[in-house]
């Protein structure tokens, strides 16, 4: 009968939790789109290619080794919801939207419980988890993968405390398997949480079953070790094709400079105090004082921490809450040269560039420690009719600290993510202009691509312009001319160079678009620039023609000599000077493999490829499989006739000469005038390391499933007998 009232308590307190979301959230659940500054939409023609099984991402600038490989699972299911019909309009909430709002409560609400055994406690635990400063002001700007993947942290957490305290293997391995999860949505939460489960688990052994026995430690970690392997053999099938493209360490997530000029400060820490937060004015970029309520957080923290000083659990907890504010002020005092020191020194850490995902610690420290201070509260303040009260004052006043941060969700004030988008009809104008050209083109958006409404597919890949310009195209030594440089990115004056037209010639790109000002978005893309002016710059380019499709202020300009994706020079290709160009019959298979047939060749001939230059791109000769290409070296062309050219693109050398003295004569035709035809296949050799990785996977994976059926196929049989 207690277990049964226990129960029914719980899904009041739960049940309660869960509506406030609904309210809070209502537009995720009941509207259609919603963009932000780093949040797009994306149609269903866009996102059906999505579960290409490829590790080179053709869809954006020129192609690129896809280091995001990990988050795969997830584009995959975008692409099946896109064969399905669904845009990301729908796709967006099944993975991001209901699960902040839904997911979130439920595992924080447990979470906490578990700890503080308080239904009370739970609560307010899950709305501090919920509704603080910081995940609001993220999810306003459309960083959702950092919060879902807190959230999935929570949950292995969560999952991981009860396989200690019970020594279940099937704990484990459903931590290993939410761990992953946590690495889809987000790596580098995933690398921090993994730090957090390894250290509590030496504070579990060592504190609180007070194991002291160095051989008996070393035995225990027979766990931690299988959850490493296990993770290792789920994350093959992306460690080993970046592996193989020479990118899992040397690459631009790990190699970026470090953000010095961070707003987070100590204060900003200590109050759970997102550093832009400024109720329905916040403003990204624009650092807001701290409301003087918000001191009374970290006060309630350090009651939660003294009051529960002599529960073990309770003090990892708060040590965890204190280890995320030292290390979420990042530069700031005290000591600012810690953080400098591991962003340079300790593996994985430069994937941290700025230290704001370090703040879950201390969501996930505070919430269990005020959680617990309330528990307290209820569990002492029972008799005296002032205690009561008391009880009820400190509640009530967290309770309105957390949810009062909700009103500026609910009346729209904030903006972004949290108000309802229509698609622009210039989108939709241009996606069918786009999409109905079926031959292989770029385009190149200026600045920007298209304010979060971005078309773009296999056969028609889009460049944002400060991509090219602050990247490869950055290289080039670039005449003042009348250009304008804004904010040492957007340089315009590319277009005004001698070699501007053969650069968007040899880079596929066909049409130059000036998207809609959306003067609603946190990274308006004009705010630096007016739009008027990329106009009149655009505008005065006499190798480029506008042209009218039909749209109101969205503008597209044609490059009418533009190249195709794959195509032959007799001279190796140069932005400098005018060659001729032959077409090229070629069928494109995914973007990491092309079949190209090449008529006539005779003496030397260069195949150009306009992709970014990348070593693992190689040319075989005949058709192959992923299997051979990865364990054959037979017909492959020779590296050293691959080469980069002075656009950065790929150009491979094709001798007629050389292919007949190096190769069998069934793998090319000889004509009667000396020329040769050949069948060549065009491959990212890195490709066959991803289908290798994922086998492994894919088997791992079901082996994990398999053993959990299996045994909760037997604990029902057992219970049932």
């Amino acid at each position: 009968m207690e277990q049964s009232k226990g129960l029914n308590r719980t899904f009041v307190f739960i049940g309660a939790a869960i509506l406030i979301a609904v309210f809070v959230y209502n537009k995720w659940f009941f509207t259609n789109f919603f963009v932000a500054s780093d949040w797009s939409y994306n149609s269903r023609e866009v996102i059906s290619q999505l579960s290409g099984l490829t590790i080179w991402h053709s869809f954006m600038d020129f192609g690129s080794v896809l280091l995001s490989m990990w988050r795969y699972p997830l584009a995959a299911l975008y692409g099946v919801l896109g064969f399905l019909g669904f845009d990301t309009g729908f796709s967006d909430k099944l993975f991001f939207l209901w699960p902040i709002a839904i997911l979130s409560v439920v595992v924080s609400f447990f979470f906490v419980k578990h700890i503080t055994k308080s239904n009370i406690g739970a609560f307010i635990g899950s709305i501090l988890f919920c509704y603080n400063s910081y995940y609001i002001s993220i999810n306003m700007a459309g960083h959702l993968g950092i919060t879902v993947s807190g959230i999935l942290s929570l949950l292995a957490f969560y999952l991981f405390i009860i396989a200690l305290d019970k020594k279940d293997t099937k704990y484990y391995l459903l931590t290993t398997l939410t761990m992953i999860l946590v690495g889809i949505y987000d790596f580098r939460l995933f690398y921090i949480s993994t730090f957090i489960l390894i250290a509590y688990f030496i504070y579990h052994l060592v504190i609180i079953e007070k194991i002291r026995n160095f051989k008996e430690i070393f035995l225990e970690f027979k766990y931690p070790s299988f959850f490493l392997i296990i993770t290792g053999l789920l994350s093959l099938y992306w460690v080993l094709p970046v592996f193989g493209a020479g990118n899992l360490v040397d690459n631009t997530v790990l190699s970026r400079e470090m953000w010095n000029n961070s707003p987070f400060s100590i204060a900003d820490a200590l109050t759970l105090h997102h550093p832009f937060w400024n109720a329905g004015q916040t403003k990204w970029f624009v650092v807001a004082k701290i409301p003087i309520f918000f001191w009374l957080i970290p006060i309630f923290a350090i009651c939660g921490l003294y009051v529960g000083r002599k529960n073990k659990k309770i003090l990892f907890f708060g040590i965890l809450a204190i280890l995320g504010i030292f290390l979420s002020k990042q530069i700031g005092e005290p000591f600012p040269q810690i953080y400098d020191w591991l962003y340079g020194h300790l593996i994985g850490f430069g994937a941290l560039r700025d230290a704001s995902k370090f703040i879950f610690l201390t969501v996930v420290g505070y919430s269990v420690l005020i959680g617990y201070f309330v528990t307290w509260c209820w569990d002492r303040f029972r008799e005296q009719r002032s205690k009561i009260l008391l009880k009820y004052i400190i509640t009530g006043i967290i309770f309105v600290i957390f949810i009062s941060n909700t009103w500026f969700i609910v009346n729209g004030s904030l903006g972004n993510m949290y108000v309802e988008r229509s698609i622009p009809a210039d989108t939709l104008v241009l996606k069918d202009f786009i999409l109905s050209q079926k031959q292989y083109f770029r385009t190149l958006w200026v600045p920007d691509i298209g304010t979060n409404w971005g078309i773009f597919d296999f056969s028609h890949p889009a460049s944002a312009f400060y991509m090219p310009a602050t990247s490869s195209w950055n290289n080039f030594n670039l005449n003042s001319g009348e250009g304008k440089t804004v904010g040492g990115r957007y340089h315009l004056n590319i277009f005004e160079q001698d070699f501007s037209e053969k650069l968007l010639d040899v880079s596929s790109f066909k049409y130059i678009i000036i998207p809609n000002e959306d003067k609603t978005n946190i990274l308006n893309a004009f705010r630096l620039l007016g739009k008027d002016k990329y106009d009149e710059a655009i505008e005065s380019l006499s190798y480029l023609k506008k042209v009218d499709i039909g749209t109101k202020d969205l503008v597209v300009y044609e490059n009418e000599g533009y190249y195709d994706h794959l195509y032959v020079t007799k001279e190796q290709e140069s932005i400098y000077k005018k060659l001729s160009v032959k077409k090229v019959d070629y069928k494109f298979i995914n973007s990491s493999s092309y079949k190209i047939d090449l008529k006539g060749v005779k003496g030397q001939v260069y195949l150009n490829f306009s992709e970014a230059y990348h070593p693992g791109w190689e040319l075989r000769l005949g058709k192959s499989n992923w299997f051979d290409l990865l364990f054959s070296r037979k017909y492959l062309m020779d590296t050293v006739y691959h080469t980069q050219n002075d656009a950065g693109l790929n150009s491979f050398l094709v001798d007629s000469e050389y292919i007949k003295k190096n190769f069998d004569s069934n793998s090319y035709k000889e004509n009667l005038d000396g020329s040769v035809d050949v069948e060549l296949t065009l491959y990212f050799r890195p490709q066959s390391y991803f289908y290798i990785g994922s086998i492994v996977s894919v088997v791992t994976l079901f082996g994990c499933v398999w053993y959990l059926v299996l045994g909760f196929i037997k604990r029902k049989n057992k219970n049932h007998e």
